[in-house]
């Protein structure tokens, strides 16, 4: 019985992991419905490689090239520095939450409201 469980556990976590996949991908189709030019950056990886999440994301866009950085605040700047004065920049996935969850439940202190502003400041 403890082995069934291990196994139903085990099919549970998988069918998660597919279920996310299949989200990200989502994520990627809606990006290149709306938008002229698409960053992939790192959000809250948790335990999981932000770059197989980006590629997951990507892995949605088939006819556009979306641009792939990992590091965030350089995301934020390319995606800024590439927008026109009419355009609007979309920065999703972390709102007002005041950081970011990473490896071993670690949390890094992130206000992407503030990183903008600093960025017009200077």
């Amino acid at each position: 019985e403890a082995r069934e469980k291990r196994e139903e556990q085990k099919e549970k976590e998988r069918r998660a992991k597919i279920a996310k996949e299949i989200a990200d991908a989502e994520m990627g189709k809606i990006a290149e419905q709306w938008c002229d030019e698409i960053v992939i950056t790192n959000e809250d990886p948790y335990d999981e490689d932000p770059n197989h999440i980006m590629q997951e994301v990507a892995s949605g866009i088939k006819d556009k090239k979306p641009i792939l950085i990992l590091d965030r605040k350089e995301a934020i700047a390319v995606a800024l520095k590439k927008a026109h004065a009419d355009d609007t920049v979309i920065i999703t996935g972390k709102g007002a939450e005041p950081w970011m969850s990473v490896a071993g439940g670690k949390k890094i202190p992130w206000d992407d409201r503030k990183i903008v502003k600093e960025m017009f400041k200077a």
